[in-house]
């Protein structure tokens, strides 16, 4: 009996965390080509600082080719490793593991992996459009889940947020 009480208890408790996790993700535009100003040619992404003391030491590095890949990937602007019409660059600032929705037991059923990151945008072609910006985005897990197992995956899902806010912001006005 305690076995199958056991096993409904964890597939309760990830089922709640997915229906968590789907309720606060918040509905944001993603971005489509077309919406670039037409003097804008080039891009240069340089590698982001890590000044949140426990994040990754790869984390910098991690987020600046994700970003480099979207623009790639998203947008008609050539790379340029030197000075581009559009540069990128920045620090994360904030990586810190948070306890939410405490268990009958006073334990908690989730953790909150949040991450801020100051990105700098300089627009060579109008200086005018050039911003500095920190996004702050997170991601919840089950508190059953060792953060070391699940951070990849974590951080992955953080980055690509908070790299669709900041096309938002580039191309998109918002």
């Amino acid at each position: 009996m305690s076995l199958s009480f056991d096993c409904s208890a964890r597939f309760i408790a990830k089922l709640m965390v997915l229906i968590f996790i789907l309720q606060n993700q918040s509905c944001y535009f993603d971005f489509r080509p077309g919406r670039i100003d037409d003097s804008l040619k080039t891009f240069s992404v340089y590698m982001f600082d890590v000044k949140a003391g426990a994040a990754p030491a790869t984390s910098g590095q991690d987020f600046s080719e994700l970003l480099k890949a979207k623009l790639l990937n998203r947008t008609n602007l050539a790379y340029n490793n030197q000075e581009g019409d559009l540069s990128f660059s920045g620090t994360i600032v904030q990586f810190e593991v948070q306890p939410l929705a405490a268990k009958p037991d006073e334990t908690t059923a989730l953790q909150r992996l949040n991450m801020s990151v100051s990105v700098n945008c300089t627009n060579r072609k109008d200086k005018e459009k050039s911003w500095k910006q920190t996004f702050r985005r997170f991601a919840d897990f089950s508190s059953d889940e060792n953060l070391f197992d699940v951070q990849e995956a974590l951080i992955t899902s953080i980055y690509e947020q908070i790299i669709t806010d900041l096309f938002n912001k580039m191309f998109a006005d918002w």
